[in-house]
């Protein structure tokens, strides 16, 4: 995408944030790029002293969080966004049997990430010496290393009990490194047990005759054959060189090392040297293997088409936050151009295909920038050019220029000028089409989307959740698409997608209460309905409950549930004595009562209109209603219908 669009239509994208502006200086370029997240520095001193109030009198800094996460970030491939996090080791199946041995729990009990990693692998090196490790080994061995160093821990603590917090520490270090040492030792005498013959004697070197006795007398030139061979067994040279190995390294050896004036310079040698006058300067083994495993680190890394290598431990892991185009909304086109991003989104939604997608896109830009084969969509413009042609020389005898006589021609340069027509609006309009493919990619990797444009049911099931003003609404809606499913009219992917809106907009109805926005004096009010019936429930008297329960039925449905919750919720015992009375009056009743009841107990599901609204039954939930509603059919003894 180019730059000088994003930064006037889409300043702070992350296209700009993770690619800084290019001046041909790479150094220069991130510093200034970084100094933008920077932390101000503020100096107090030049604070008003009528400001300083609440403020210390020493340099403050201004926090800002996004250089932070911009140098934790990495852009992986040109446009994956990820970083790597610590502390995170590999989850699978053995692990979850061993979670004593996993980096995070290691890292509590030994309040430090390295040892933590330290501790981990050598508890597995020493497990799997010679066998395969098994999860209850691996408990084995890790209980062991964190009891030996808790006691230890603890002795030390006894026997130096005035000691210092940085002493304590510098102890628990020196005690974790002794008990990892020891596990090593272990596992190094393990490996030496349990390995096999086989094993052994493929680390035994290979074993060369050397016969120094010889019956016959030898030649000069033979007496000099053999020194050479031996030399060669010696230094464990025994590939012999053939006939042509021979001649090619004779003639290689003659040949100059370098092509060209200069010095050779060999990175890996540079640092084999560094690292050997380390290590004969005294410098420690643990030293020398962190310089050796930063640069192998360094050298390892390469490039392929912007994919670099990512080294980590077994102690980390790299997690995908996402992309640049998942940053792309309509907000990077312009003013003229956003409309275009709703109308294809419209277009998506409603099932048209690809081809007409591309076709709108073009018209639209065309309606905007006009036609590039448009004659008046286009400018005329003056450009400038070189060229060489030839022109007559003319010499005198003496090589000197004579006006009359022309001798011969020459190539000379000239420029000139001429007018090409132009198409001005060439590079916004590339940018504003990018913008809109980003977009409608995005589109189809949205599964609502993708379905709703496949699929006209769908599509009809989406929008019917959607628009839909009350709990008994959506439940239509939803057992309708169950139908469709089982017609097979829909996927099972797209029910649940679709069940799982429905779900999503109840409970927002189920919790959010109804507003009613109400004229009053010539002014707009908002009123919630449930708020006077709520008061009633929750300070009505017994003898008074058919009132609430008639009152609940000037409300939405969502309301009567939530009513009937707090109901629950705050007077248990009012709604309990509601619950099992019914059930009782259901038990005790005539069967001609209990067809009576079925007649009183009925409320319309479409319309929500109850055949007797002071019943009691309407001031029990949902659940409470449908165990009722199973009792009173079980007990009246009414065959269930049955589909033709």
């Amino acid at each position: 995408m180019q730059t000088q669009f994003l930064q006037r239509y889409a300043p702070n994208s992350l296209h700009l944030l993770f690619h800084p502006i290019d001046t041909g200086n790479p150094n220069y370029d991130f510093n200034a790029h970084l100094e933008k997240f920077a932390n101000r520095r503020v100096d107090v001193d030049s604070v008003a002293p009528s400001s300083r109030q609440g403020l210390s009198l020493q340099t403050l800094y201004s926090g800002n969080i996004t250089r932070i996460d911009l140098e934790s970030t990495q852009l992986i491939g040109g446009h994956v966004l990820g970083r790597v996090e610590i502390d995170l080791g590999p989850v699978d199946e053995a692990e979850q049997q061993y979670k004593i041995l996993a980096v995070p729990y290691a890292e509590k009990q030994l309040a430090n990430n390295d040892d933590a990693v330290e501790f981990v692998r050598v508890v597995k090196q020493a497990v799997s010496a010679g066998v395969e490790a098994d999860p209850r080994s691996l408990q084995i061995w890790a209980s062991w290393g964190y009891r030996e160093i808790s006691t230890r821990h603890g002795q030390y603590m006894i026997a130096n009990r005035g000691a210092s917090l940085d002493e304590i520490a510098d102890a628990r270090a020196e005690i974790i490194r002794q008990v990892l040492k020891e596990i090593a030792f272990l596992a190094m005498e393990l490996t030496d047990v349990t390995s096999t013959n086989e094993d052994r004697l493929l680390d035994e070197p290979e074993t060369v005759e050397i016969y120094s006795v010889r019956d016959e007398q030898l030649t000069a030139r033979e007496r000099q054959d053999l020194f050479e061979l031996r030399c060669e067994e010696v230094l464990f040279n025994h590939e012999a060189a053939g006939p042509f190995a021979a001649e090619l390294k004779t003639i290689c050896s003659k040949i100059s090392p370098a092509h060209s004036s200069g010095i050779v310079y060999n990175e890996e040698a540079q640092f084999q040297s560094y690292l050997s006058d380390m290590a004969d300067s005294g410098t420690q083994e643990e030293g020398l293997e962190a310089m050796l495993e930063s640069h192998e680190r360094v050298t390892e890394q390469y490039s392929e088409g912007g994919v670099v290598s990512l080294h980590m431990s077994d102690g980390e892991r790299f997690v995908v936050d996402g992309t640049l185009e998942d940053d792309v909304t309509e907000d990077y086109l312009p003013q003229d151009a956003r409309v275009i991003a709703s109308d294809i989104r419209q277009l998506f939604i409603d099932g048209e295909d690809m081809e007409t997608l591309d076709g709108f896109i073009e018209f639209s830009l065309n309606r905007i920038y006009g036609d590039p084969s448009d004659k008046d969509a286009r400018v005329t413009r003056t450009m400038r050019s070189v060229s060489t042609r030839l022109e007559p020389t003319r010499l005198r005898a003496d090589g000197t220029c004579h006006q009359s006589k022309p001798v011969g021609t020459r190539t000379a340069l000239f420029e000139y000028t001429y007018r090409v027509s132009v198409y001005p609006n060439r590079e916004e309009r590339q940018y504003v089409h990018e913008v809109l493919d980003i977009l409608l990619e995005a589109m189809q990797r949205d599964f609502i989307l993708r379905s709703m444009n496949r699929s006209a049911a769908f599509r009809a099931f989406h929008n019917a959740i959607a628009e839909a003003s009350d709990v008994r609404a959506l439940i239509t809606t939803i057992q309708e698409a169950y139908q469709a499913r089982l017609k097979h009219s829909i996927s099972i992917k797209m029910f649940t997608a679709l069940n799982t809106l429905y779900e999503v907009k109840r409970a927002r109805f189920e919790s959010t209460a109804v507003q009613v926005i109400k004229n009053v004096d010539g002014r707009e009010r908002t009123f919630i309905p449930a708020i006077p019936v709520i008061a009633i429930a929750r300070k009505i008297p017994t003898r008074e409950l058919r009132t609430l329960a008639t009152a609940m039925h000037t409300l939405p449905n969502q309301e009567r549930e939530r009513i009937c919750r707090l109901l629950r919720d705050e007077r248990p015992e009012l709604y309990g004595r509601i619950l099992n009375g019914l059930l009782a009056m259901i038990q005790s009743a005539s069967q001609g009562k209990r067809m009576y009841l079925r007649f009183a107990f009925y409320q319309d599901r479409q319309t929500g209109r109850p055949n007797e609204g002071h019943n009691m039954i309407h001031l029990l939930t949902a659940a409470d209603t449908a165990t009722v509603w199973e009792a009173l059919k079980a007990s009246s003894g009414v065959a269930e219908p049955v589909a033709a």
